[in-house]
């Protein structure tokens, strides 16, 4: 129920349609992890950041925003969407935590529930034992054939990620 404008920041073109029937989705991505072009896409200009020291939430963070984002919904269910970047970098104990947090605010009669879009190629299946026991509902990014995944999808190094995708795809499947 609340919108953002692309290139939009809160307070500077988002507003809340209360009417609006639909389920509330929040976009919650790591934007330390991102690539320069993806972080200026999302965010202003280093003057909002400050210093240049990784940006991480903070447990006591978490904790305020998934209660205040719980608080907001008035339906039963909330929904939270985990991309940007690459969620997966944050790594399993941030995502147990959260897990622990949401369920520490959830109110009776409402369902939680998380999305995971990633790139896959840090799943194994410790991951993805994790992702089917919590019920994550996971969008993997590829963009078709091998081939021409690599033509546009290189890791940091600029090495191709086709290989790893597709056996991210079947890890999941197993799970």
């Amino acid at each position: 129920k609340a919108y953002l404008r692309l290139g939009g920041f809160v307070g500077d073109g988002a507003w809340i349609d209360r009417e609006f029937n639909t389920t509330d989705v929040c976009l919650v991505m790591d934007t330390g992890q991102m690539s320069a072009r993806h972080r200026d896409f999302y965010l202003r200009k280093q003057a909002m950041f400050g210093s240049e020291h990784g940006y991480r939430m903070s447990p006591e963070v978490l904790d305020a925003f998934v209660r205040q984002y719980i608080a907001a919904h008035e339906g039963r269910e909330v929904v939270f969407a985990w991309q940007g970047g690459e969620p997966t970098l944050m790594g399993l104990p941030f995502f147990e935590a959260v897990l622990a947090v949401q369920q520490k605010h959830k109110r009776e009669n409402v369902t939680i529930s998380n999305s995971l879009q990633t790139n896959g190629t840090l799943l194994d299946d410790k991951w993805c034992e994790f992702l089917h026991r919590n019920k994550f509902l996971v969008g993997l990014s590829i963009d078709g054939p091998e081939t021409l995944h690599d033509a546009n999808r290189v890791d940091k190094a600029g090495k191709p990620t086709g290989s790893k995708v597709v056996a991210a795809l079947r890890l999941l499947q197993k799970h």
